[in-house]
């Protein structure tokens, strides 16, 4: 299914607002429910890090979001690190609500 979408763009002659119509196909890259696991390696280091992104349905404001969260750990001894990643998504417009970084 897709949606329809009107799209005002200035006009290159008239500098009048000219309408397009652009199609925006509802199939998303992900859903809800959905996790990614990745695991680093550096050289020797067989092991330098992974990283798990998730997916889960959530709310703002009685608003309907898609939560995205990216965890990473990595690096190397004596120099790790751990970084956090958190996005709140409107699911029909893909417009971020939120977005929060920890390091």
């Amino acid at each position: 299914m897709s949606v329809m979408m009107m799209l005002g763009l200035p006009h290159a002659a008239g500098g009048t607002a000219a309408w397009r119509q652009i199609v925006v196909n509802e199939r998303r890259p992900f859903a809800s429910g959905e996790r990614a696991n990745y695991r680093a390696s550096w050289g020797i280091f067989g092991r330098a890090g992974s990283a798990a992104l998730t997916v889960a349905s959530d709310t703002i404001n009685g608003t309907a979001v898609l939560r995205a969260v990216l965890a990473v750990r990595g690096g190397i001894p004596g120099a790790r690190f751990t970084e956090r990643l958190e996005s709140w998504i409107d699911p029909q417009t893909m417009a971020s609500h939120r977005f929060s970084q920890h390091t």
